[in-house]
Parts: structure tokens; C-alpha cells; sequence
């Protein structure tokens, strides 16, 4: 059974540095999960922006059998973009 606590990240991803500062202890402590607020007049990061670079900052730390499928999931979006 798992309990979920939600607890707001308040201004740890207004700067990137603050941003890798959460994601690095999150994954230390056994977090699961990361959700950022969408605050449109705050200075945060999107959370689009900032929750994907928080997944490929923490690719090593994921299972081997899923790195491949993770980047070649990166390279078909780049190759929607040209």
C-alpha cells in the first residue's frame, strides 16, 4: 500500500540551481514523484519545461531496460520539430 503526501515546492523551482537542488533530494529520500505548479505570475519555471528537465537530469537513475526507450522517445519528438 502506498500513502501519497502532497507538500508544495514553494519557490525550489523558481532557478535551475533550486530546481537540481529538489530533484537530487527527492530521488535521495525515495520520492516517487515530482509535480510542479502552473504559476503564471510567480517567478517558477513552467512546469513542462521544468519536469522534463528534471526526468533527463535523473535518466541514470532510472532502470537500464528503460534508457533506450527514453531516448529514442527523445529522438522521434526532435524529429517532429524540423
Amino acid at each position: 500500500m502506498k500513502i501519497r503526501i502532497g507538500v508544495g515546492a514553494g519557490g525550489a523551482s523558481a532557478t535551475p540551481a533550486a530546481l537540481a537542488e529538489l530533484v537530487t533530494g527527492l530521488d535521495e529520500l525515495g520520492f516517487d514523484s515530482l509535480w510542479l505548479s502552473e504559476v503564471l505570475t510567480g517567478p517558477v519555471l513552467d512546469p513542462v519545461v521544468g519536469l522534463s528537465w528534471a526526468a533527463a537530469s535523473n535518466l541514470a537513475g532510472r532502470h537500464c531496460a528503460r534508457r533506450p526507450r527514453a531516448l529514442w522517445s527523445a529522438v522521434r519528438l526532435r524529429s517532429c520539430l524540423r
